[in-house]
């Protein structure tokens, strides 16, 4: 099920950038100063092709390896001599499994919206494109927290060793 998603997941931002790059200019500003002014300029093609492999391709397989991981008893977690031991192997795996498409997800929508962001500078001034710096900072930091939040979850989940009452 937690695959679905990242398959999901990653076919929705692959459409996004395929449409809304459609309505970039050839060169496209690919790399921008700390005022948000554009430096440097790329192909649109190969633009959209980097695009395509960052924001659905990796967090994809990103996500795929950390479920492989968590099957084989790899994944780093607190405590994981209890956690990877039966009965709560099942359950263990499938939680992050679950973490692991969620921020696979959450990390396609933030290069979505940096993506749209591009687009959005591009459509108000296609010669001189200029990056939102504040909606970009927005962004970023809805990210991080987000991040910070997933990680400290995750933490908090495995901390606490349950104990079952005995049969």
């Amino acid at each position: 099920m937690y695959r679905l998603l990242v398959a999901a997941a990653a076919l929705a931002s692959a459409a996004f950038i395929l449409w809304a790059g459609q309505m970039l200019p050839d060169p496209v500003a690919s790399r921008f100063d700390s005022n948000g002014v554009a430096t440097s300029w790329m192909a649109r093609d190969t633009f959209l092709g980097v695009m395509m492999l960052l924001a659905s391709l990796m967090p994809a397989v990103t996500a795929l390896l950390q479920m492989r991981n968590s099957r084989l008893g790899r994944t780093r977690i607190p405590n994981p001599e209890h956690w990877y031991a039966e009965p709560q192997r099942s359950e263990t795996v499938a939680y992050l499994e679950a973490h692991a498409a969620v921020f696979a997800a959450a990390l396609s929508v933030f290069l979505c919206f940096v993506f749209w962001r591009l687009v959005a500078a591009h459509i108000a001034a296609p010669q001189a494109p200029v990056l939102d710096r504040q909606l970009f900072l927005l962004g970023l930091g809805i990210f991080i927290a987000f991040a910070l939040g997933w990680t400290l979850l995750r933490r908090q989940h495995f901390s606490k060793i349950r104990v079952s009452p005995p049969r």
